[in-house]
């Protein structure tokens, strides 16, 4: 009996075994997943970081590469260069940009007022209509309640846009001490391919970025 009972007994151990193995991969799969989850806006923040620092490197590349310069002044000098460029940009561009956007208005009202004309004929839609228009009278207090939140939002979204620019300019000031950083993640055996890997990804960003 002794002989039947300790094959049983290891067949138990090695189940339990399994059986704590496959809950603890579970287990640290959804922890991994919940610290994913909780670090979605800094994640996302570290990628809008990198894509302008991949935006600011091709040009500073090119710059170097045609003066001669050192990649650090070209860059500064595309830094220097880059608000002049968007200012002069939307100086050119924005006046025209706004009186095509107040001429679009201006016709939409128009149409929108002709239109009401033509369906105010029909009684029903007539008090359709005039509903629609006490329904909005009557939300416009709670719309201007929930007017703080947005405003909260809308410089929550500011205060990212400044914090991912900041993390790109410091990406393409010196992209090989993080690149080497996240390559001390991989083991050895695999630093070549991953390499290979992240070269390929900077590559397709910059084409996409391009594109």
């Amino acid at each position: 009996m002794s002989g039947a009972t300790a094959p049983a007994t290891g067949e138990l151990h090695a189940l339990a075994r399994r059986t704590l193995t496959v809950t603890g991969v579970v287990l640290a799969t959804l922890l991994l997943f919940l610290l994913v989850w909780q670090a979605l806006e800094v994640l996302l923040l570290l990628f809008a970081g990198l894509l302008f620092a991949v935006l600011l490197r091709v040009p500073s590349t090119w710059v170097s590469r045609l003066t001669g310069m050192p990649e650090g002044w070209s860059l500064s000098l595309v830094l220097a260069v880059l608000p002049g460029a968007s200012a002069a940009t939307a100086w050119t561009v924005g006046p025209d940009v706004a009186r095509e956007g107040q001429a679009l208005a201006s016709g939409l009202a128009a149409s929108v007022g002709d239109l009401e004309e033509r369906v105010r004929a029909y009684p029903s839609v007539s008090r359709a209509i005039d509903e629609v228009q006490r329904f909005y009278a009557d939300g416009i207090p709670r719309m201007w309640s929930r007017l703080g939140g947005m405003g909260a939002t809308v410089l929550g979204g500011i205060g990212a846009l400044f914090v991912a620019l900041f993390v790109g300019i410091f990406f393409a000031f010196n992209p090989r001490l993080y690149l080497d950083g996240l390559l001390r993640l991989v083991p050895l055996p695999r630093r070549p391919r991953a390499c290979e890997v992240l070269a390929r990804v900077g590559h397709t960003l910059r084409g996409w970025l391009l594109g």
